[in-house]
């Protein structure tokens, strides 16, 4: 279920989308792509904040995993690339 902006029939804007899982995604999308900043939560408690692209995190951001461990730093195509102390 999508609650947010919408231009063109497309979720563009800021957004909430909560899938039948319990996974929730808020934050910025472009073309009913999650694109820009945003939180995603997985149902497990994992949450991931920071840049997303073509619904990919993608850029700077921070994965905080329920068992505690915390990466920060860079992602390419949803793939953890390297660390940064921001």
């Amino acid at each position: 279920m999508y609650e947010g902006d919408f231009v063109d029939g497309k979720r563009t804007g800021k957004g909430r989308y909560i899938w039948k899982s319990g996974t929730v995604y808020e934050g910025d999308w472009a073309d009913n792509e999650r694109t820009g900043k945003g939180r995603y939560v997985w149902v497990n408690g994992d949450v991931y904040e920071g840049d997303f692209v073509d619904n990919k995190r993608h850029g700077k951001g921070t994965m905080r995993y329920s068992s505690g461990k915390i990466e920060r730093g860079y992602w390419e195509n949803d793939i953890f690339k390297r660390k940064s102390l921001f």
